[in-house]
């Protein structure tokens, strides 16, 4: 049955305390830059391995046929492993328009593929397969029909792939659908069509997706940005859980104070906190309880008193279902900047890309805010590539997996190549710069990394005034385990390291007391 959320009521964040970081890019390897082919249009990250699209670039003469670029981290450089392509790809095509990946497997959307119709569409999975990539399958929808646009949306968990095609025909004519496709038996199979039963044509439901493992649990949400919410046109999200292997509708969700053109529901993000992610054989990307699960959903288009700057909206605890929503604006973002236009969540930190940040009095150079809000202390980072090109648009793409951080910038021009495209890859943590005291206006306790571990962990903290700093691990049972700081200490940035090779396996936290401040967190230690 279906269950419809109305969300009366949100809290507004408005993020003003600022903690800078210096942003050090890890060494990429460039590839030939090509004019218009929008490298890093569309990225996924998984594991030691990368993607990053180019869904216009021409091919032999042919117009926007697309490509990929598999990227791989050896030791701490990203170097290009594989360029793939179709056989089958013809002009057009825009193969690449969106990709996922999970592991060893990986899948591009190929929206105006007219295998089926013209723009009818196409996703085409890859496999890891020895030393290569190589195409394992093509899928197209069971009613497939011109100008459903099928593949501009993907997503990818263990043997399970959703694609979403924005203008099929669901509860009504091009109102969008989503289409589930599940591996079995050696092959993938359509094995669900899901869409909105209130959909009404033009909706775009399926113009963005996100699949999500969470233990047992497997979660999605599709975005409708131009359906009817609480006003004409502000958007929806829709989610579904699969029970005993039937998807169902769980709840539509909107801004009840939302107005036309939000865009709510441009771009979605499931997220969980580090303490509880899960490596398992089927995914790479998972977590073990819903209480510590979140929901992201950007609005690029919505308005403040700055004018149409956007904002993203969060869900914190799903293991009640979607409860109470809170926004997320930020004060520094100007009119049109489009906040919320790319959503990834890393080691419990938020990041939020507005692609349409001015810098400079340079127009569209783009940005990406990092936030952690899941504390007593709110704090903030703000970066972007540092080549300042005019309409390079950096933050169009945003994705993270374990310690790895990709951001996009597919409008830049390369070696005098317009919309050629870039994409940058940073670590996490990101490395601080010594701060100056006067610099350093809160206290901090930053997530371990890495996290899980074994057997040692770092443990990043900020101290704001000067005092006694007691930094302690604790067991599930409130003992102390070790103190790892007790001693008076300035204004500053600290690490300190844990060995926890004389502990067994499981849930550990750690507490800084410095002054008036306490701040607790949650650690994994596996064995």
């Amino acid at each position: 049955m279906k269950t419809r959320i109305i969300n009366l009521l949100y809290i507004t964040l408005i993020l003003g305390t600022t903690f800078v970081k210096a942003q050090i890019s890890v060494p990429v390897e460039l590839i030939t830059p090509v004019e218009h082919a929008l490298h890093g249009y569309a990225t996924a990250i998984s594991g030691e391995w990368a993607i990053a699209t180019s869904p216009q670039k021409d091919v032999n003469g042919a117009i926007n046929v697309g490509g990929a670029t598999f990227y791989q981290k050896i030791e701490s450089d990203w170097v290009i492993a594989q360029e793939v392509l179709p056989d089958d790809a013809t002009a057009l095509s825009n193969f690449g328009i969106s990709v996922a990946m999970d592991g060893n497997t990986a899948v591009f959307g190929s929206m105006l593929n007219s295998e089926s119709g013209l723009f009818s569409g196409a996703a085409y999975v890859y496999s890891y397969v020895d030393t290569t990539w190589v195409q394992s399958a093509k899928l197209v929808a069971s009613d497939a029909e011109a100008g459903h646009r099928f593949g501009h949306s993907v997503s990818i968990i263990g043997n399970t792939i959703v694609v979403g095609a924005y203008q099929a025909n669901g509860n009504e004519p091009k109102s969008g659908a989503a289409y589930v496709f599940e591996y079995a038996n050696s092959s993938w199979k359509q094995t669900a069509k899901l869409f909105s039963e209130n959909g009404e044509s033009n909706d775009y439901f399926g113009f963005s997706l996100d699949l999500k493992a969470f233990n047992q649990d497997t979660l999605l949400a599709v975005g409708a940005y131009n359906a009817t919410g609480s006003a004409d046109r502000s958007g929806s999200v829709f989610t579904y859980s699969k029970t005993n292997g039937v998807w169902n509708q769980t709840s539509e969700i909107f801004d009840m104070a939302g107005t036309s053109a939000d865009l709510f529901g441009y771009s979605i993000s499931f997220g969980c906190e580090i303490a509880v992610v899960f490596k398992s054989t089927n995914s790479l990307d998972g977590c073990y309880d819903l209480a510590y699960a979140h929901l992201f959903i950007g609005a690029p288009g919505t308005n403040n008193e700055l004018g149409q700057t956007g904002s993203v909206y969060y869900f914190s605890d799903l293991s009640q279902g979607i409860g109470a929503m809170s926004k997320l604006e930020e004060q520094s973002s100007a009119n049109k900047d489009h906040f919320g236009t790319g959503i990834t969540y890393l080691n419990n930190e938020l990041f939020v890309s507005a692609p349409r940040t001015n810098t400079n009095e340079a127009s569209h150079i783009g940005n990406v805010y990092s936030y952690s809000i899941w504390e007593n202390v709110v704090s903030k980072n703000s970066f972007s590539s540092g080549n300042e090109t005019p309409y390079g648009y950096f933050g169009s793409s945003v994705s993270s997996s374990g310690s790895n951080l990709l951001i996009s910038a597919p409008y830049e021009t390369v070696d005098g190549k317009e919309n050629a495209g870039a994409v940058y890859f940073y670590n996490y943590p990101l490395v601080s710069d010594e701060l100056e005291t006067d610099e350093i206006s809160t206290y901090r306790l930053e997530q371990n990394y890495p996290n899980p571990f074994n057997p040692s962990t770092t443990i990043r903290y900020q101290v704001k005034d000067p005092g006694l700093v007691k930094l302690t691990v604790f067991n599930l049972l409130g003992q102390v385990v070790q103190e790892l700081v007790n001693e008076e200490q300035i204004t500053g940035t600290y690490s300190a390291s844990f060995n926890a090779s004389f502990l067994a396996s499981g849930f550990y936290f750690y507490r800084l007391e410095v002054n008036d401040f306490v701040s607790t967190r949650k650690m994994m230690l596996i064995k």
